[in-house]
């Protein structure tokens, strides 16, 4: 069995579970609401290889709402504007090179959304978001140290690229 890793397509706002080379699932997801980059403060989503840092929420219900990585109830079922609890599952991201060496620090997750309806645009503060559903599938089949690589889109010139990965 090959290792496993996840590509996340900021353009089809799609995610791709990989064992070795081989395409294990596919997911709609949504990344940040304004874009990608590696600012703090920034609410943008990195670029670049990254890696699982930490996971929390194994074997908790469903639809577990978290604060600071901790469990503090269930999600009500309701999707509210301006509300984005991050739900069921938590895999906390660290860069894997230097410009996005501080993603830990900025907080970013893999996690559940209790906007599923909105999943396939960007629509989050810069995690990579999923339905509660697929994020448990997710959380299984990733451990801490596994690859998740973020691909920007393919529209952004070379010029665009560059400053990118220099900006944190």
């Amino acid at each position: 069995m090959g290792r496993r890793k996840l590509i996340i397509d900021v353009e089809q706002q799609k995610a791709r579970l990989y064992e070795g080379r081989l395409l294990k699932s596919e997911f709609n997801i949504s990344t940040g609401k304004r874009g990608i980059g590696n600012k703090e403060g920034s609410n943008r989503t990195p670029i670049g290889k990254l890696r699982v840092s930490e996971k929390f929420g194994g074997g908790m219900p469903l639809h577990t709402v978290f604060n600071d990585r901790v469990a503090s109830g269930l999600w009500d079922g309701q999707e509210r504007d301006g509300q984005s609890p991050v739900l069921t599952r938590i895999l906390w991201l660290e860069g894997a090179e230097r410009h996005n060496s501080n993603t830990k620090d900025r907080y970013i997750y893999l996690h559940g959304t209790s906007h599923a309806s909105k999943l396939g645009t960007p629509n989050s503060e810069g995690c990579i978001v999923f339905s509660p559903e697929d994020i448990v599938k997710i959380y299984d089949a990733l451990q801490v140290g596994d690859e998740v690589k973020i691909v920007p889109p393919k529209s952004l010139s070379k010029k665009e690229l560059k400053k990118l990965r220099r900006m944190r």
